[in-house]
């Protein structure tokens, strides 16, 4: 009679609770995961027969959300409001909902068990674990695999379905008894288990599931009457589990942008702290202790220290690292990896910095003393990685950086700086390489700098100071840089372009090239100076941007020429003043004055106050042809003295000429431009040449 009841309990437990898995059937042992147990049950039992015999059971098992999805939560998956290829775990899914509580109407949940004790009694003897008959393919373990208990979520609520847990055996045959629903019931006996294995919540039992405590409890008889069975299920919230979790904080993190060192390449620039405290969850006071590491996902290796500095050197090794002298509480690994030494409550990690465009990805995880993985928190956001420098949109530029310019959010390839009237937008350097920098010459001495993003910049290569940067700037609207020889790929004297971000970075558009801007000596002043035609004060290459200009020349023998040719003229005039060979010099000056204009001109200091001049008018004529603009042309589209006269590509009369000798002696001799230069002319000026709208500085 005993093993007929058995096989009887084992087909009325298939039926009735229609495709769960039978506890321990094929499970494998799974660790159990940290904070996801959400309830527990004690189930107690007691049985006896008309025959004298009896047992019972107590067992306390500990629920969690499963690893798998079992019977129709896993073959008709699509029918819960998700495609069956969901491959969401139940706990994955639990997690991401925040609790039973935060699933949607009928979105179920499958638990497996995390922990279970207690024991069974039957004819003297005791066991304390599942039967054989129960055994798993691993053992005796019950697992998350088990398919346990099942949840359904409800517009007011939800419902818990499960069956009671007995330990039992097939020997002593007693132990048969415990099996629930192994006997015949009439209706109402059946009706009295169904309602045992439900529990049902509301949605504010749901939200404080903690604080619940549920009992079912049934008495049944057999329908032959031989057997009576009591039920007692008493179900409770799981307390909070007594996490710990690792909170990650960098120091000054929403200002810090990354510096190298452009005085000392090789050597570190700047530093980031960060640091990192163990404590009970939510309660920051309370230390715990954590093995901690700290490793680079990623990180640049940029050549340089910026897009031009140094010329060689200082080669593509991590622009971001971990030094042991930096951390001597730590064990260094390598550049890219430390970790404590032991189990600690706080810990710092000093990040050393090694180019002005550095960036990387540090990953930071722990492990509590039995080796768990603990929560990491990286400013108060649950994730293990931590982006430097602060850097929301994933550009790899400082988000700190990108504030003080007003580009937030901007590509790292970026590249649309605007000159008012400027018909080319861009300058070929990316947004990224303005962030990371260049040197430049400032006042004779290296300076690095940031470039201003929504600014043109323009770089040049002049040994003997011939451009006015300031003067170029205000006529342009495009930031002029100098340059040495050792800033750029080739050198000055070669006359020819030259790539300026040669040091390669990791986000850029393509080449940037200086202009050279080189003296050219002719030794023929003298001859100059006796000529009463035109003179050429310099010359470039063809091209429409300096990419393209193989050289770009000024005369310097014959500005002295032209300036010595000028100083005749007046000569000539004051000579010929009140005759019949009176020129136009003669004519609008009172003798009095050229002499005097002339006294100025036989002064050596006057003379090369002038000849600085031309220099200088000259080498930004020059440099704007570099820069795609001819020079003022007539109808034939021959370069003639016509438009806009103060425009630094328009060419002087004769007469022009002379009058500047004149008043720039008299009143002007120290001034670093003539009164007749100074702007690029735009379409509303005389003769409309728009050469200000056609400046381009845009190799790419």
């Amino acid at each position: 009679m005993i093993l007929s009841k058995l096989i009887m309990h084992v087909v009325f437990c298939f039926s009735l609770l229609s495709g769960f898995r039978l506890l321990g059937q094929g499970a494998a042992k799974l660790p159990p995961p940290s904070g996801v147990a959400v309830f527990t049950i004690v189930f107690e039992e007691r049985a006896t027969d008309t025959d004298g015999t009896s047992a019972s059971s107590k067992v306390e098992v500990r629920f969690a959300p499963g690893a798998e999805w079992h019977g129709y939560f896993g073959s008709n998956f699509g029918s819960f409001g998700r495609p069956a290829e969901d491959t969401r775990t139940p706990s994955g899914l639990y997690k991401l909902r925040g609790g039973l509580f935060g699933l949607r109407p009928d979105e179920p949940m499958c638990f497996g068990i995390l922990s279970h004790k207690g024991s069974a009694s039957a004819g003297g003897r005791t066991i304390s674990g599942p039967g054989s008959n129960q055994h798993s393919s691993s053992g005796n373990d019950w697992s998350l695999r088990e398919d346990a208990a099942r949840f359904t979520r409800t517009k007011d609520g939800g419902v818990l379905r499960c069956a009671p847990v007995v330990y039992q055996e097939e020997e002593p045959p007693e132990f048969a008894l415990l099996g629930p629903g192994a006997y015949d019931f009439d209706q109402a006996g059946k009706d009295r288990y169904e309602k045992l294995m439900n529990f049902r919540f509301t949605n504010e039992e749901l939200k404080n599931l903690k604080n619940v405590k549920k009992v079912n409890e049934a008495s049944l008889t057999s329908t032959d009457g031989t057997i009576q069975q009591w039920f007692k299920c008493t179900l409770t919230g799981e307390p909070p589990e007594d996490e710990t979790e690792v909170s990650v904080e960098p120091e000054d993190y929403d200002g810090w942008i990354p510096e190298g060192n452009f005085e000392k390449p090789g050597e570190r620039g700047n530093r980031l702290k960060i640091q990192v405290k163990v404590t009970k969850k939510d309660e920051p006071d309370k230390l715990r202790k954590a093995k901690i590491t700290f490793s680079f996902k990623k990180v640049g290796k940029q050549p340089g220290v910026c897009i031009n500095w140094p010329k060689t050197g200082a080669g593509s090794d991590y622009d971001l690292k971990i030094r042991q002298e930096d951390n001597t509480d730590l064990e260094v690994l390598g550049p890219d990896e430390a970790r404590t030494k032991e189990l600690v409550e706080e810990a710092t990690l000093v990040i050393s910095c090694y180019d002005y465009g550095a960036y990387g990805t540090l990953v930071i995880t722990a492990k509590d003393e039995d080796g768990k993985d603990l929560k990491v928190k990286v400013r108060g956001k649950e994730t293990t990685e931590l982006a430097i420098p602060l850097d929301d949109n994933a550009n790899h530029i400082a988000d700190a950086w990108e504030r003080q310019n007003g580009v937030v959010g901007y590509p790292d390839n970026w590249d649309d700086a605007g000159a008012s009237g400027q018909r080319t937008k861009g300058d070929g350097l990316s947004l990224f390489e303005k962030y990371r920098g260049v040197v430049v010459l400032e006042g004779g001495q290296r300076k690095w700098t940031r470039l201003v993003p929504r600014q043109k910049v323009l770089f040049i290569l002049d040994e003997d100071d011939m451009v006015l940067l300031d003067a170029w700037k205000k006529a342009a609207d495009i930031h002029l840089y100098l340059l040495s020889e050792e800033m750029a790929e080739g050198s000055a004297g070669s006359e020819a372009s030259r790539r300026v971000n040669h040091r390669l970075s990791d986000f850029r558009n393509g080449d940037k090239y200086a202009v050279v801007m080189t003296k050219k000596p002719t030794n023929d002043a003298e001859a100059i100076a006796t000529q009463s035609g035109g003179v050429d004060m310099g010359e470039t290459s063809i091209g429409n941007s300096p990419k393209d200009i193989q050289y770009c020349r000024v005369f310097p023998d014959h500005i002295r020429g032209w300036i010595l040719m000028l100083r005749n003229k007046v000569k000539n005039a004051i000579a010929n003043a009140g005759t019949p060979n009176e020129g136009p010099l003669s004519k609008r000056f009172p003798k009095w004055l050229l002499e005097k204009a002339y006294a100025r001109l036989q002064d050596p200091g006057t003379v090369e106050s002038l000849y600085q001049q031309g220099l200088h008018t000259t080498a930004i004529h020059e440099l704007g042809h570099a820069c795609g603009l001819p020079g003022h042309v007539d109808g034939s589209g021959t370069e003639a003295p016509t438009g806009e006269r103060s425009c630094f590509m328009c060419y002087a009369t004769q007469d022009e000429n002379r009058i500047y000798i004149v008043l720039e002696a008299l009143f002007r001799p120290d001034a670093l431009l003539p009164l007749s230069s100074g702007i690029f002319c735009t379409p509303g000026a005389a003769g409309g040449f728009d050469c200000h709208g056609k400046l381009n500085v845009k190799d790419n």
